[in-house]
């Protein structure tokens, strides 16, 4: 008699687990069914394990093949199912006692090519169960449905695991499927593709698989490598061009593409991650041309003021001019240089050039930037300081990343080093620690009103959109003030909708004797002007909460920076503190915290 449902379960040294798999799928309520299980060269117990089930079971079957992976334990499976359905387990999970009949009903009942259903992830630390939200289907649709009412969304719906999705044997080996040869992502291509050849699709979001997470070696931690997502990526592709189901899934691909990385850069360490570069030399061309490159113009704007940087203006140029992502252009603005900083520009521009100069008489950095934006043709902008430098792949990452997640700005990390002995040390403030390591990709300023006030505003650690900025006019000011860069970021952070951080060093920031943080007490007064002209924009585009939270922020950071002022430099600025407290407390009808409010007693009966 044919079996009702073939059962493929992969074996790879988990033997500590291999009996309550086996045990669960034994004892299921549905008879009718083979256990095929695949030894792919296990160095544990597993093969005397299955020989012991095997002697009291009829329905298990053992293949064997030389340690080929996942993927391939599969496909050897399923060449031999005879089931009129299949569906493959980890030989490290565990199932429902009533998952097989329960599906196996629906699948006749509703004719599907496919059902999916729920699954618990299980702490294999706590041995607890934590139901998924699964699968991701919308509420307006019912099960069953035709494949092509969500061809915009279909490879979405599920993830592309192997455990949770019951197929008709027939779909699988008249359309010639299997799954790659990769170590990691083995799935993606077969499980988008199959749900492209579907027709009808069941579904139901009762749990009942058991996905063993924590586990010691596991293979979704050991094997992580975005090398591999994007070679599945590619083979879908492929595939899916060889079937002509291409145009009819396009916008499906991106998306599955999208959460593909989401997932992968959420939970990939920080060396993995500069494998972003690697999507244009992977992925196929139409595919880097479509969703990776500008329509026209240059990819990314840097723009560079420069005064008197002749010391360290070539080890900035330097890191931009070899950047990886060669459609670029570098727009360095003069700001009345009396040094050879102008010649230097120039030297570099008659090599190169995507190097534009714009000159100015000394103004200021942010008039320099704002002269830069009004000729940058870039889709994205960088904004990098003349005695700094990056890393030789940022323009390409942060550019990949953005157009992946279409993002309105991209925050990254900095690291400092001192102009001197060249020792590089870590400022929390340029680290991004606000951000959770599970952090999703996509985020707004609603996700991180919490935190928002301790977020690094420096202008060199944010990627931004260029359509985004204008419009949202966002602008850099037209004073020759410091602090700047605080209204330009925080105006861009509340209006943004598509947020994103990249935990990525790419910014190298010298600390030396000239450098505006080195000489916070000069312009204690121009933070004096900047910070209620923050708090304005925080009035206009955020709320009640924000408020609070940057007021009481805003005034402990003043203070500190009045505290840490020489007693000379506190004299010189005690009436500018004064009225920036008196105009908060005015505006704002604020209560200062007990130290600060007794020095403005002070001050306020001496002016009485």
């Amino acid at each position: 008699m044919t079996p009702k449902v073939s059962v493929i379960v992969p074996v790879d040294n988990k033997a500590p687990y291999l009996r309550a798999c086996l045990d669960s799928i034994g004892n299921q309520t549905l008879k009718e069914i083979e256990i095929i299980c695949v030894n792919d060269s296990p160095s544990d117990e597993s093969i005397e394990i299955i020989k012991e089930y095997q002697a009291k079971d009829s329905r298990i079957k053992s293949i064997i093949q030389k340690n080929k992976g996942l993927g391939m334990a599969r496909n050897a499976g399923m060449n031999v199912a005879t089931g009129d359905y299949l569906i493959c387990f980890d030989a490290d999970d565990f199932i429902e006692y009533n998952m097989l009949e329960y599906l196996y009903y629906i699948a006749k009942k509703e004719q599907s090519d496919v059902v999916i259903c729920g699954f618990y992830r299980y702490d294999n630390r706590s041995q607890e169960d934590i139901q998924i939200n699964y699968p991701h289907v919308p509420e307006t649709v019912i099960s069953p449905f035709q494949t092509e009412i969500l061809k915009e969304n279909l490879f979405n719906i599920t993830d592309p695991n192997a455990w949770t999705k019951l197929w008709k044997t027939d779909l699988i080996k008249r359309e010639n499927l299997y799954y790659d040869d990769f170590p990691y992502a083995e799935d993606v291509s077969f499980t988008c593709l199959a749900l492209a050849c579907s027709k009808k699709i069941s579904f139901t979001n009762i749990p009942f698989v058991h996905y063993r997470y924590f586990r010691k070696g596991q293979k979704t931690f050991e094997n992580k490598n975005l090398i591999f997502l994007l070679k599945a990526l590619g083979s879908l592709y492929t595939s899916l061009c060889q079937k002509k189901l291409y145009e009819l899934y396009k916008e499906s691909y991106f998306l599955r593409l999208r959460a593909s990385f989401g997932w992968e850069l959420s939970t990939t360490s920080l060396d993995k991650k500069k494998d972003l570069i690697l999507i244009p030399q992977i992925l196929p061309p139409k595919i880097v041309q479509e969703f990776f490159s500008p329509k026209d113009g240059p990819a990314v704007s840097i723009i560079v003021p420069v005064y008197n940087m002749e010391k360290y203006l070539p080890q900035c140029l330097d890191s931009l001019v070899s950047q990886t992502l060669k459609n670029i252009e570098i727009i360095c603005v003069d700001d009345g240089s009396t040094d050879s900083s102008l010649k230097i520009l120039q030297d570099y521009a008659a090599k190169d050039n995507r190097i534009k100069i714009l000159t100015q008489p000394n103004s200021h950095q942010s008039i320099a930037r704002r002269n830069a934006m009004k000729v940058a043709t870039g889709e994205y902008v960088l904004y990098v300081d003349s005695d700094d430098y990056i890393e030789l792949a940022t323009c390409e990452c942060l550019y990949l990343y953005s157009k992946l997640f279409d993002l309105d700005m991209c925050s990254f990390m900095a690291i400092e080093f001192k102009d001197d002995s060249k020792e590089e040390f870590e400022m929390p403030y340029h680290r991004l620690l606000w951000l959770p390591d599970d952090f999703p990709p996509v985020f707004s300023r609603i996700n991180i009103e919490n935190v928002m006030p301790n977020i690094a505003v420096s202008s060199g650690l944010t990627f931004y959109k260029v359509a985004f900025l204008k419009e949202k006019e966002i602008e850099w000011i037209k004073e020759p003030l410091y602090y700047e860069d605080n209204l330009f970021f925080t105006k861009a952070l509340l209006c943004a909708e598509r947020v994103g951080a990249l935990k990525e060093t790419f910014l190298h920031r010298r600390v030396h004797s000239k450098s505006t943080t080195s000489n916070d007490a000069d312009h204690f007064s121009d933070w004096c002007v900047i910070t209620p002209r923050l708090l304005e924009l925080i009035k206009k585009y955020g709320n009640d909460f924000l408020m609070n939270n940057y007021l009481n922020y805003e005034i402990l950071v003043t203070w500190k920076k009045y505290q840490d002022l020489s007693e000379l430099s506190k004299i010189k600025y005690k009436d500018t503190f004064y009225s920036f407290c008196k105009k908060l407390k005015d505006t704002y009808l604020f209560s200062f915290p007990d130290d600060i409010k007794k020095w403005y007693d002070s001050q306020e009966r001496i002016e009485k």
